[in-house]
C-alpha cells in the first residue's frame, strides 16, 4: 500500500482473556521511505468493533517492533481486530480470543489430507503421546467427524462441473470411531463413514479427534480431509457462450462429459443419462433465482432434452442440444451416471443472437488470445526464461515483462515459421513474479493464416531471490527442564546480518489451532496481481481483425487451518517467553539465557527475522519437550459446591530407572478436607506412568480451595 509493505504477527493463534498480548511488526519502506519521526500505531478493536487499546512508537531504522497488550480477564471472546497504521496505509490482524485450555497430550493423526472413501475401508494411524515426551498408552480416543460441503475438481479435467447443483448438502456430524491406544499409544483407525443425505460432489471432512486422560480431561486435534461418496464420478464441460456469456437460439451446442474414478483416473465404458430441464426464471424479485427449489420444481417436470450416451475408452463422450427461434430462457444441464449415481451439471442461458450482441464465432471484436508457454513456473534469479509461441515467419512480437505496479523490461522480437522461442534473463527486479504479455503482429495483407492481425496472450512466472530468504539458527539444549536457565543461540546460516524476535511457547497451546511458526517472507513475496494496463487502438486504425483483450486472472490466497472448538477452560498461566526484537551484525552469533516457569509438556522456540536494508526474511523454529526425572499431572473441577466430594487423580510420571520408590502427599487450605489417607506410596519397576486418587470433601465455605 502506497509504496509500504507491512506484516503483523503473533506469537500463537488463540489467546485466552487476561493473556497478554505479544504482536510483532515488520515494516519495508524501501519504495517510500518515512521520515525518521514518523508515527506507528497500533489500535485493538474488540468483537463490537469498540477500540480497546492504542499504542504509538516512533519510526526505528531496524523496521522491526514488538507492542505488548494487556487485555482484561472479563475481556469479550470472538475475533478482535489489530490493525498497524504507518505512512498513510493500514495493516491488519485478525486476533482470536477464546476460553480455551491448552492440550497436554499431542495427538498425530495420518488422516490429515487423505482422502477417505465410502466404497471400501481407510486406515491409518493415530498416535498420542504426552507433550513431555512419555508414551500415552491406554488412553480412551474419540474421532468425530464433520461432512461440508466442497467444489468437487480433478487434475487435468479444467472447465468440466463436477457437482451436482440440483442436489444441496446440509452439514453432517458422524461419531466415526471410539476405542484405546495400545501400549505404544497408538491406534489403528479403520474409516468407512456412511451418510444420511446424497452429496452433489466430494465433501470436506473435518475430523475433531479427542484423547482422554485417565484424570477424565481431554485432549483435542482438528485435521481436514476430503470424503468420496462415489466410486465414478461424471463431469459436464459447457459450451463457451458469447461476450454475455449465453448460447444463442436456433443453434446446436455441444457438451462434453467426462467419468473418472474418485482419484481423477479416466474410466471408460460409462452409461451416462444426460437430461436438459426447462428452469423458472424469476428476475429481480426473487433473491434466489438459483435456488434449489426452481432446480427441484424443473427436475419433477419431463425434460426438453434426453439422451444416453456411453464414453468411450478414455471416459469421454459428449451430446448436443439446442432450442428452437422462440426457446428461449434458463436451462438445466444434468448428467448422471447410472451405475454410481453421481450427478453433474450446471444452468445455461439460451437467448436470441440479436438481443444477446452477435456470437464470438461471427466476428471479430472479441479477445484474440495468443497461447503460449514458459519452460518452467518458477526461476531462481540469474536463469534464463525460454518462452514459446506458435508464429508465422514475417511478424514482430512485443515481449512485455510487467509487475504489481510497473512495465519491468520490454523486447521486440522477429517471428520464425511454425514457433518462436526468446530467451529472457531473470532478475532481482522480477520477484516475486512477473507477467509476461506477449502482442504478436502479423504483416497486414496476410493470407497464410487465418490468425487475427494482432493476437494476444499472458503467462504469470514466480521468481525466487535467494538473497531474499534469511535462514535463522537455533541452538539450544534438547531437552529443557522446567524452573532453571537455559542457554539459545541466534545465528543466520549464511552469516547475513538480521534483525530477529524470540518467542517460546507451550505446544499444548500451539496445536489448538495447528500454530504454524510466522514467516514474513510469505507475505512479502506472495504473487503479486498485475498493476499494469494494456490497450492499443489496432481496431481503429488498420482496420484489420484486431480483437479486443479480454483479461481474467484469479489471484488466489491460502487460509490457515482453523483449530478446535474452544473448550471451557480451567484457569492456567499460559507459558510464553517472548524476548526482543534484536539485531544480530553479519557474520555474529547471540546468545540469550532465559528460565522457565514451572511446567512440563513441550514448548516450540520461534525466531521471526528480517533485513528490511535487504527485503529479506525469514523464520526458523525447534520443538522441545519440558520433564524432569519426576512429573506429576492432576486435574480437578473448575467449581465445586461446599460439601461435595469430588475425586482428585494424580498422573505421576517415573521417566528415569532410578526412580523406584515415590511418596505422595496432597495438602490442602480450609477450602478442602481429605477423606482417607493424605499420603500415599507409588513403586516403580521401571519408567512408567500411574495413576493414583484421592478423595476430597469440600468445606462448608465459598472461595478459592
Amino acid at each position: 500500500q502506497k509504496g509500504l509493505k507491512g506484516y503483523i504477527y503473533g506469537e500463537r493463534g488463540v489467546w485466552r482473556p487476561g493473556d497478554t498480548l505479544f504482536i510483532g511488526f515488520i515494516l519495508n519502506d524501501k519504495e517510500a521511505k518515512l521520515p525518521t519521526s514518523h508515527p506507528i500505531t497500533l489500535k485493538l478493536s474488540d468483537p463490537n468493533g469498540k477500540a480497546v487499546y492504542k499504542a504509538v512508537q516512533t519510526y526505528a531504522k531496524r523496521n522491526h517492533y514488538k507492542f505488548v497488550v494487556p487485555t482484561n480477564p472479563s475481556a469479550p471472546t470472538g475475533n478482535w481486530e489489530a490493525v498497524v497504521s504507518v505512512g498513510g496505509a493500514k495493516f491488519y490482524k485478525s486476533i482470536k480470543i477464546e476460553t480455551i485450555k491448552p492440550n497436554r497430550l499431542k495427538i498425530k493423526n495420518s488422516f490429515s489430507g487423505r482422502m477417505i472413501s465410502a466404497s471400501a475401508k481407510t486406515t491409518e494411524r493415530v498416535e498420542v503421546a504426552w507433550l513431555h515426551g512419555a508414551v500415552a498408552k491406554d488412553l480412551k480416543l474419540e474421532m468425530q467427524a464433520k461432512f461440508l460441503k466442497q467444489q468437487t475438481t480433478f487434475k487435468g479435467y479444467t472447465n468440466y462441473v463436477f457437482d451436482d447443483p440440483a442436489q444441496d448438502f446440509k452439514t453432517e456430524e458422524v461419531n466415526i470411531y471410539s476405542g484405546v491406544t495400545d501400549g505404544n499409544g497408538v491406534a489403528m483407525v479403520e474409516l468407512q463413514p456412511q451418510l444420511q443425505s446424497r452429496a452433489p460432489g466430494m465433501l470436506k471432512a473435518a475430523i475433531i479427534t479427542k484423547a482422554y486422560e485417565k484424570g477424565g480431561d481431554f485432549s483435542t486435534d482438528v485435521t481436514t480431509a476430503t470424503y468420496s461418496p462415489y466410486t465414478t464420478y461424471v463431469g459436464v464441460k459447457m459450451p463457451q457462450g458469447n461476450k454475455y456469456g449465453m448460447l444463442e437460439t436456433g443453434k446446436s451446442n455441444k457438451f462434453d462429459v467426462a467419468t473418472v474414478t474418485e482419484n481423477g483416473k479416466p474410466k471408460g465404458n460409462r452409461m451416462l443419462e444426460a437430461r436438459v430441464y426447462k428452469v423458472d426464471w424469476r428476475w429481480w424479485w426473487d433473491a434466489s433465482n438459483d435456488d434449489m427449489s426452481s432446480y427441484s420444481s424443473a427436475l419433477s417436470r419431463t425434460p426438453q432434452y434426453s439422451q444416453t450416451v456411453r464414453t468411450d475408452a478414455s471416459g469421454k463422450a459428449s451430446f448436443n442440444f439446442g432450442t428452437d427461434e422462440e426457446e428461449w430462457g434458463m436451462y438445466l444441464v444434468r448428467v448422471t451416471d447410472v451405475e454410481s449415481g453421481h450427478s453433474a451439471g450446471g444452468t445455461v442461458h439460451i437467448d436470441y443472437p440479436y438481443w444477446s450482441g452477435r456470437s464470438r464465432n461471427t466476428t471479430g471484436p472479441e479477445a484474440a488470445m495468443l497461447m503460449f508457454t514458459a519452460n518452467k513456473e518458477k526461476y531462481a534469479v540469474g536463469e534464463k526464461a525460454l518462452i514459446s509461441f506458435p508464429s508465422s515467419e514475417g511478424g514482430r512480437a512485443l515481449i512485455s515483462l510487467e509487475n504489481g505496479s510497473k512495465v519491468v523490461q520490454t523486447y521486440w522480437s522477429k517471428t520464425k515459421k511454425g514457433e518462436t522461442q526468446v530467451e529472457i534473463p531473470i532478475t532481482d527486479k522480477m520477484a516475486p513474479n512477473v507477467y509476461i504479455h506477449i502482442t504478436l503482429l502479423q504483416p497486414h495483407a496476410s493470407t497464410k493464416n487465418d490468425s487475427p492481425i494482432r493476437l494476444y496472450g499472458i503467462v504469470p512466472i514466480e521468481v525466487v531471490d535467494k538473497n531474499t530468504i534469511l535462514e535463522p539458527q537455533i541452538t539450544m539444549p534438547a531437552v529443557l527442564k522446567p524452573e532453571q536457565k537455559t542457554t539459545i543461540k541466534v545465528s543466520e546460516k549464511s552469516g547475513k546480518a538480521m534483525t530477529y524476535t524470540i518467542a517460546i511457547v507451550d505446544d499444548g497451546l500451539l496445536d489448538l489451532t495447528r500454530f504454524k511458526t510466522p514467516n514474513a517472507w510469505n507475505d512479502f513475496y506472495a504473487k503479486e496481481a498485475l498493476g499494469v494496463k494494456t490497450w492499443d487502438i489496432y481496431d481503429d486504425v488498420i482496420g484489420a481483425y484486431g480483437g479486443k483483450v479480454n483479461q481474467v486472472f484469479s489471484i488466489g490466497g491460502d487460509e490457515d487451518l482453523g483449530g478446535g472448538q474452544a473448550k471451557k477452560a480451567n484457569r492456567f498461566k499460559p507459558v510464553v517467553i517472548y524476548l526482543g526484537p534484536y539485531t544480530l551484525p553479519k557474520g555474529q552469533t547471540k546468545t540469550h539465557t532465559v528460565t522457565l516457569p514451572k511446567y512440563i509438556g513441550s514448548v516450540r522456540t520461534m525466531i521471526v527475522a528480517a533485513n528490511t536494508e535487504g527485503s529479506a526474511y525469514g523464520s526458523a523454529e525447534k520443538t522441545t519437550p519440558v520433564r524432569s526425572p519426576l512429573m506429576l499431572l492432576a486435574s480437578l473441577p473448575r467449581k465445586v459446591s461446599p460439601k461435595e466430594r469430588v475425586t482428585l487423580p494424580v498422573t505421576l510420571f517415573a521417566m528415569e530407572k532410578n526412580i523406584k520408590n515415590v511418596t505422595l502427599q496432597v495438602k490442602t487450605n480450609n477450602g478442602f478436607k481429605v477423606v482417607g489417607p493424605s499420603s500415599q506410596k507409588v513403586a516403580f519397576a521401571q519408567p512408567d506412568e500411574k495413576v493414583v486418587y484421592f478423595d476430597l470433601e469440600v468445606g462448608d465455605i465459598n472461595g478459592i480451595g
